[in-house]
Parts: structure tokens; C-alpha cells; sequence
């Protein structure tokens, strides 16, 4: 692959991961959805949502077609307590170069932001081959849970292609893998969201050539929530 390629194939990459899950970020500085209010969208729908192209179709939604998943959710499995508020700090609610399972993958980009009812980090992860991202949001003002309840069902939004497998899962409270294929021939987007109490975290593997599977990211979730508690 020449230089000048690689680069023009980053850029593409790049264009999809800054918004594979800016849904997270969307709304982080607005503390107004304490009142219920949690779909705002980001302003720049074309390089701030999770759409790398025009999504005319609203919100991406389980009522697409899909295929019949052909791996299993119930392998991937931690313990979660809506009854036990998550406390950390939003810096340790998110991936290490360490968990990952691929070592050619290095951090690019990590930050927060904080707001009276909400603390968000994430961190972006590349390779040559792709993009990983990881977000946590944690909710700590209002009613915890259930303000990351409603986030974590409307999640995810905006991706522009199509789910090609989906699979309910195990991890921490509720959970779940979805598997796109992106639009204009940008990829797969491997995707896992799962909420434990107040907090909600997504991580987003975006690779050219062959999908990322359920048995790698499910693994990494796994990884990911056991050290939260």
C-alpha cells in the first residue's frame, strides 16, 4: 500500500470513527437531560454523528432486516447492579494499549469532558488495519440509572449502513454487539454498547477489509467492565 493511499484510506477511517460514537459526545455539555430531554443531536451531522454519509432514514433502529446471528451473546458474561452506582473516575472506565488483543494498535487520541450531571472520556486507538474507540459516559447528578437507561436505548445513532448481525449479550447489566456494514464501501463497523447502574460504555471497531467478530470485541467488553468494580 503506497503512502499516499494509506493516508487517503486513514482519512476515510478517521471520517467514520471521529463519529462512530459521538452520540456520547453530542449532548455531554448540556445538563438540561436531567429533564428527559437526551436526544439532542450534535450540531455537525456529517463529521459529529455516526454517520459517515447523509442519513436520510433517521435513527438507526433494530427494525432494519438483519441476518440470523451465528454466535452467541451468552458466552460474554459479567455481573452488573443497578443497585451500585459506579464511582470511578471516567479515566478508568475505559480501554489500555494493555487489554488490547492486537499489539500494533496504539493510542491517537484520548479526552473528557465534564459537566455538573455528566462525565465522559474516551480514547481512539489505530492501526493500519483500523480504528477502535472506546467512550464511557457516567451520569452523577438526577435520577443516575435511569438517565443512562434511556441513553443506553437509544443508542447507537445515525450509522450510515446497515446491521448485518446483531446479538444480545451478558455483559454488566444489558448489553449488546452489532455488526454494520458501512455505507460507500468504508467498511465494517463493529460495535458493542452495555451499561452498568449510571454508567454507559461503547466501543466502536471500524476496519476496511474483514469485520472485527463478536468473539474479539465481546472479549474486549468483557475485559473492559471487570475493572470497573
Amino acid at each position: 500500500m503506497t503512502r499516499q493511499s494509506l493516508i487517503s484510506r486513514r482519512r476515510m477511517l478517521t471520517a467514520v470513527g471521529v463519529g462512530a460514537t459521538i452520540a456520547l459526545a453530542g449532548c455531554s455539555g448540556n445538563s438540561q437531560e436531567g429533564s428527559g430531554n437526551g436526544e439532542n443531536k450534535p450540531e455537525n451531522t456529517q463529521t459529529e454523528t455516526e454517520s459517515p454519509t447523509e442519513n436520510t432514514g433517521g435513527d438507526t433502529t433494530e427494525s432494519q432486516d438483519t441476518e440470523t446471528p451465528t454466535e452467541t451473546g451468552s458466552q460474554f458474561s459479567t455481573e452488573g447492579n443497578d443497585s451500585e452506582l459506579i464511582t470511578r473516575s471516567p479515566e478508568e472506565l475505559v480501554l489500555t494499549e494493555s487489554d488490547l488483543p492486537r499489539e500494533d494498535y496504539s493510542v491517537t487520541s484520548s479526552d473528557g469532558t465534564t459537566s455538573p450531571q455528566i462525565v465522559e472520556f474516551y480514547k481512539v486507538f489505530e492501526s493500519e488495519e483500523g480504528r477502535l474507540e472506546n467512550r464511557t459516559r457516567k451520569y452523577d447528578e438526577g435520577d443516575r440509572v435511569s438517565l443512562a437507561e434511556e441513553f443506553y436505548d437509544h443508542l447507537p445513532r445515525n450509522i450510515g449502513g446497515s446491521i448485518v448481525d446483531q446479538t444480545e449479550l451478558d455483559i454488566a447489566v444489558e448489553s449488546k454487539f452489532l455488526l454494520f456494514d458501512l455505507d460507500n464501501d468504508l467498511g465494517y463497523l463493529s460495535y458493542i454498547k452495555f451499561r452498568d447502574a449510571n454508567a454507559v460504555s461503547i466501543l466502536s471497531w471500524i476496519t476496511e477489509n474483514e469485520p472485527v467478530g463478536l468473539q474479539e470485541i465481546g472479549s474486549l467488553a468483557v475485559t473492559l467492565h471487570q475493572s470497573w468494580r
